[in-house]
């Protein structure tokens, strides 16, 4: 009796172990990657992926964020004005219809930037005089770049590298978000496949107002984290 009991224990088991073969652990992730998306955007995109289907994507996002040649410009008041050598501030067009103001110093996360003119268009650099466009090129630049300006640690500063007070940007007014230098909508595309693909797509389709190697370069970045724990959302048997 004990013979038999053992023998259809281990064919149990058995039975188990061949199911299992033919049962697949399916894990999902959201990965984010970081870059510049065009001449006035950092941005972060990500999608909804699945380790049954790797190059699938879903719910692919697109949040944008503007570099500092276009928050750092002030906005001046109906009662400011400003001296030509004012060491706060670096102006376009002095006193005329077309005069923009720039704040001359800013503070991003743990860092400081400078603003000078390149040209006719303003340009912010390091104390190394490297342009932060250059710098936000290093993935994880941009991404701390976008954490500071969630973190609303992102502010003019003056000659003495204190805040600057008593200015503000052009995009920061009451209709603005918390963080004033991000557009306010967050692109979502949801795709019904047709088919499991073998490649990733091309998702710059899908985004036609930017540059297509930009987006394609930005998704890349969080393909490439798929596979990431930090990403995982969830894990079930298929």
């Amino acid at each position: 009796m004990k013979k038999a009991t053992i023998v259809f224990v281990i064919f149990f088991l058995g039975l188990m172990a061949t199911g299992c073969d033919r049962q697949e652990m399916v894990y999902q992730s959201e990965p984010v990657g970081y870059g510049l998306v065009g001449d006035i955007y950092v941005a972060k995109g990500a999608f909804h992926y699945r380790s049954d289907q790797p190059f699938n994507p879903n719910a692919i996002s697109l949040e944008r964020y503007y570099l500092p040649s276009v928050w750092g410009e002030i906005e001046l008041g109906e009662d400011q004005e400003l001296a030509s050598d004012d060491p706060n501030v670096i102006i376009i067009d002095f006193n005329t219809l077309s005069q923009k103001v720039f704040a001359k110093y800013i503070h991003v996360g743990e860092s400081t930037w400078t603003a000078e003119l390149d040209g006719t268009q303003v340009i912010y650099v390091n104390q190394s005089g490297d342009d932060i466009r250059d710098i936000l090129l290093d993935e994880s630049e941009a991404k701390a770049y976008i954490e500071a300006l969630d973190a609303q640690n992102a502010y003019f500063l003056n000659d003495e590298r204190v805040t600057l007070s008593g200015y503000v940007s052009k995009l920061d007014t009451p209709e603005a978000d918390d963080v004033f230098q991000k557009i306010s909508t967050v692109q979502v595309v949801n795709i019904l496949w047709a088919e499991t693909l073998s490649a990733f797509p091309d998702l710059a389709t899908h985004f036609p107002d930017y540059d297509g190697d930009d987006i394609n370069a930005l998704f890349a970045r969080a393909y490439a984290k798929a596979d990431e724990l930090e990403y995982r959302t969830g894990v079930f048997i298929k």
